[in-house]
Order: C-alpha cells, then sequence, then structure tokens
C-alpha cells in the first residue's frame, strides 16, 4: 500500500548467473503511479562488482512467469518492473545464440525497465553506464539493447559507455524494432 513495503536499496554485485531465461528480474506488485521500487544498484560503481550473466533458455517460451506482474514471455538478462531511480552498470551480459522469441512483443532485450504504471510525483534518475553486452535473436518480435520503459518530465535518464552487440539471424524474418537504446520519453535531462 506504499512505498514503504517495497524491495528498494538492494545491492547485487560480483554474481556469475547462467542458464536461466532472465538473469536478474525485480518485480513491484502491485504496479500503480505511486508505488515503485527505487535505490537498487546492479553492478556498482566499479567493474569489479558488475555480474557476469548468460540468460535465454533454449526452447522456452512461457506465456507467463511464475511470479504474480511477471512480464509475458521475452528473455532478458536483467529486467526491472516499476522503478525508478536504480542503477545498472559494470555488467556484462550475454544471450545465448539460438533465442527464438516469437511468441511475445516483448521478444528479447539485454536490459528491460518495464512499467505498468508511469510514476508520478517523484523525481528520480535512472542510470544504465559501463555494460558490454552481446544479445541475438532468430525470432520476429522486437529485439533490444537497452530498453528505458519510460521517463517522466521529473526524471532523468542516464546512459553512457555501454557496449551493445544486437545479433539478428539472416534467415529469420526481420523484428519490427532492432534498437540499441531506446529512451524515447519525456524526462528531465
Amino acid at each position: 500500500t506504499s512505498t514503504a513495503g517495497t524491495n528498494s536499496n538492494n545491492k547485487i554485485y560480483k554474481n556469475t548467473i547462467s542458464n536461466v531465461q532472465f538473469g536478474i528480474y525485480f518485480i513491484c506488485p502491485p504496479v500503480t503511479s505511486t508505488i515503485f521500487e527505487t535505490g537498487n544498484d546492479i553492478g556498482g560503481s566499479v567493474a569489479s562488482n558488475g555480474n557476469n550473466i548468460t540468460f535465454g533458455l533454449a526452447n522456452s517460451n512461457t506465456t507467463s512467469g511464475p511470479w504474480n506482474r511477471s512480464v509475458s514471455a521475452g528473455k532478458s538478462g536483467i529486467i526491472m518492473r516499476n522503478r525508478v531511480g536504480n542503477s545498472i552498470r559494470f555488467n556484462t551480459i550475454n544471450s545465448r545464440t539460438d533465442l527464438a522469441e516469437s511468441v511475445s512483443s516483448n521478444g528479447v532485450v539485454g536490459i528491460n525497465i518495464s512499467n505498468g504504471s508511469a510514476p508520478t510525483g517523484v523525481t528520480y534518475t535512472s542510470t544504465i553506464s559501463d555494460n558490454t553486452m552481446t544479445v541475438y535473436q532468430t525470432g520476429i518480435n522486437n529485439f533490444y539493447g537497452i530498453d528505458f520503459g519510460y521517463g517522466i518530465s521529473t526524471g532523468t535518464i542516464l546512459c553512457s559507455n555501454n557496449n551493445i552487440t544486437l545479433n539478428q539471424t539472416l534467415t529469420a524474418l526481420a523484428a519490427p524494432n532492432v534498437i540499441g537504446i531506446k529512451a524515447s520519453y519525456t524526462s528531465a535531462a
């Protein structure tokens, strides 16, 4: 019923994660414009704290995740739902080379900020920087390196020094959107 009960201010450093559909997944139910999670730090402020993630189970196109408010299908190295003011830095994110994501518009995303409702009444800074990722897709749906999910006029989106490689199989039908960094939203800066 308030931000007091959320999963905020977590620090996730120095992990090696593999053989998973999602590498790191934060979910904030209920998804409202006034209840959100903030202050989460994935990878820290120095390279030695970064996480090494290999994501995407082959032939795994689940129609929904196992938890309340999970996104339908899709595959991501890092996904955060209803988050503002978080930091994702110094991570190495790779997908399997045989990801076929054709059942969901979520597609394959290296780092995905997913929203249920854009936040209101908050000032924040979201930072995604200094990450290295190589992501593959053999399917026909959206394909992003980084998707900020949303932005508002009191929020600041910072994105720098990311090394993003997107590889789509040439024999597959083309994805409707192949975007390195998607941040086409209102923001303070």
